[in-house]
């Protein structure tokens, strides 16, 4: 039974509030979703188009009104909690019905919306290629802003609010490393719009079509992993492949790191420890592939080395792109795939898993409790990671908390 005291601590969430802050963000949604609307006419596609701003018009009616109610002092955490919950399952509801045009089902279209919306990559369709242009860049621009996260979306429009910012971004997981809210915000938002932008002039300098280059380097940087083609990237030429690939493993860095590159900092970002632990494990696992691709698959070496190369890049950013079939592969190279991508990048990137910062505190965790066994009773080992070794003291801390408090940032 609950702690009576504990319950009267509890504070209810306010459904004004969340009514409020949630038409906030459908009105930033349907500003958003007027890019594939725009594609769609442009590429003719006017049923798709239609459905589109049918969405919009009605998110704008309805939630304009609701949008004025009166806004509070704070906002509480449980109250974030819930507007980006709600937020996570009104809009592939809402992203679904222009899906549909394209002749799918409404479970089949809702089923790509959330896997675009949280970057999943799955989809139901037996083929992508038949499907139209606008379908491909609509599913792609969900991924793209589902990457971004929508708790990042969220503070760039409640910047003015500083308790709020901050509630709805750690209410979506995305606490990054700057001070406050809104410098957080701004920085992710230049970086991940350059990204996109040097993705896509890359892709498209080595791919001849420009809308599927598009497609491809939304996927990518919002490591989604949807792809315009059936056979994801086998049948494109290693040069589009390991652009590609190179770009999604740009989104697995954290983002903010490159706003500190972009003050000539550069060297902050070649310090920083989840950076450098997310290229030494791809290197690790490119080699462990190449070498496994080469002896059980009877690969040549250069086939190995360039499969096992992409598929590593794949994994450790959780893209999901393929240079061959998987299924093929055997159990020892799929387990290897599949601790790299329980794994997955950087906190503060667009990438999956339970971040590279979780596994080194662990393995730090051990590391200290292995010295702790041959240390002085009264040595206290600090728990750092990077920036120097643990040294012993003679003054007791409470080094647990620190670390519990780093594993949960």
């Amino acid at each position: 039974m609950a702690d009576p005291r504990a319950h009267a601590l509890m504070r209810t969430v306010r459904p004004v509030v969340v009514i409020r802050y949630l038409a906030l963000l459908l009105i930033l949604l349907s500003l958003v979703a007027w890019v594939p609307a725009l594609v769609a006419w442009l590429l003719g596609d006017g049923a798709t188009a239609l459905r589109y701003a049918v969405v919009n018009l009605l998110l704008l009616l309805v939630c304009v009104p609701l949008a004025r109610l009166p806004e509070p002092e704070r906002i509480e955490r449980n109250e974030a909690l819930s507007v980006t919950a709600l937020l996570f399952l009104l809009t592939p509801l809402l992203m679904s019905y222009p899906l549909m045009a394209s002749g799918l089902s409404w479970v089949d279209a809702w089923f790509e919306a959330v896997s675009g919306i949280t970057t999943t990559g799955l989809t139901t369709l037996p083929s992508v290629e038949v499907q139209s242009q606008s379908f491909l860049f609509g599913r792609a621009w969900m991924q793209w802003y589902g990457g971004l996260g929508i708790g990042v979306l969220a503070v760039a429009l409640f910047m003015g609010h500083q308790v709020t910012s901050k509630k709805l971004l750690a209410s979506a997981g995305e606490e990054g490393r700057s001070t406050t809210a809104r410098s957080y915000a701004r920085q992710v938002l230049q970086v991940y719009l350059l990204l996109t932008l040097l993705g896509f002039l890359l892709i498209r300098a080595f791919h001849p079509d420009t809308l599927q280059a598009l497609v491809l380097s939304l996927s990518a940087i919002s490591t989604g992993g949807f792809s315009s083609l059936d056979a994801s990237l086998a049948d494109l030429p290693f040069a589009v492949q390991l652009t590609i690939s190179l770009v999604a493993c740009a989104g697995a860095i954290s983002l903010p790191l490159y706003h500190f590159g972009n003050r000539r900092q550069l060297s902050r970002l070649l310090r920083d420890l989840e950076a450098r632990a997310l290229l030494v494990a791809i290197g690790l696992l490119s080699l462990t592939l190449s070498v496994g691709l080469f002896y059980w698959h009877s690969l040549s070496p250069l086939e190995s080395a360039r499969h096992g190369v992409l598929l590593a890049l794949s994994a450790q950013s959780t893209t999901g792109f393929s240079s061959l079939d998987v299924a093929t592969l055997d159990p020892v190279p799929k387990l290897l795939l599949i601790l790299s991508m329980l794994v997955g990048g950087s906190t503060g990137s667009t990438a999956g898993g339970l971040k590279l910062i979780r596994l080194l505190i662990l393995l730090r965790l051990i590391q200290l409790t292995l010295q702790r066994i041959s240390a002085s009773p009264r040595a206290v080992l600090l728990p750092r990671l990077g920036g120097g070794s643990s040294t012993p003291t003679m003054f007791p801390r409470h080094w647990c908390s620190a670390v519990s408090g780093a594993w949960s940032s």
